[in-house]
């Protein structure tokens, strides 16, 4: 199973770089079958949320695998 995070980061934090360890607000998603599955799902999460980012943050979409998240 693959997992859906989706997280705010500072524009100062690299996006290599963005973290649930350093996002400004982080959000799970459902999980999926595979990673194509959670580009979609990830982005349709994303359109759906109530987090979102304002000036100077941007948003990541992470996909797991395994038992980190």
């Amino acid at each position: 199973m693959t997992k859906i995070l989706i997280l705010v980061c500072s524009m100062s934090t690299p996006v290599e770089d963005c973290s649930p360890m350093n996002a400004i607000s982080a959000s799970r998603g459902p999980s999926v079958q595979s990673a194509i599955s959670c580009g979609l799902f990830g982005q349709s999460q994303l359109a759906q949320s109530a987090i979102g980012p304002v000036a100077d943050e941007y948003e990541k979409i992470v996909c797991s695998t395994g038992g980190a998240s």
